[in-house]
Parts: structure tokens; sequence; C-alpha cells
């Protein structure tokens, strides 16, 4: 999408539209779905690490502030979240 790599096999790909950037941040994250009752291991709820950010094939991640970085990780992980439970693709 606009230029950006293609998002890798094990990374999720969320759109972040900017206020006043024509173009959008196209984001490649990592997802770890939540993890509860098993055992042996602690439990953790799901979440999204941010790898790359893209405005067409420039990587900006670096120039992103933590709280930008966490906002979006945020409002992917929602999403994902949102499409998990209506039935849509789940990783487990």
């Amino acid at each position: 999408m606009n230029g950006a790599p293609p998002c890798p096999l094990d990374s999720v790909e969320f759109v972040y539209n900017i206020d006043d950037v024509s173009e959008p941040l196209v984001c490649h994250l990592d997802y770890e779905p939540e993890c509860f009752g098993h055992g042996d291991h602690p439990d953790y709820p799901s979440t999204m690490c941010l790898v790359a950010a893209y405005i067409k094939d420039t990587d900006i991640l670096g120039l992103l502030s933590p709280d930008k970085i966490e906002a979006i990780e945020l409002l992917a992980l929602d999403e994902q979240e949102r499409f998990d439970g209506d039935g849509g693709y789940d990783e487990e």
C-alpha cells in the first residue's frame, strides 16, 4: 500500500491516518494473542508492538514519539480484537 513494503507474514498491517498528512502511515506490528489459564505460564493480555511505520517507502518509526507509538499500538490492538470477535481472522 502506498509504496510501503509488503507486511511480513507473521505481522499485522494497520493503516493509520495522520492529521494534516496526505499519505497514510502504513504500520507493521507484531501481535501476541492473550494467554490465560495455561498452567505453568503466567497469564497475559494480548499485545501489539509497532516494528515499522511507513510513509510511502520510508520507515519513520524512529521519528514517532513514545505516546504516538503507544496510541498506534492500542488502536491496532482494538481493531484486531474487534475483527477476531466478528468471526474474522484469528491466529489461534
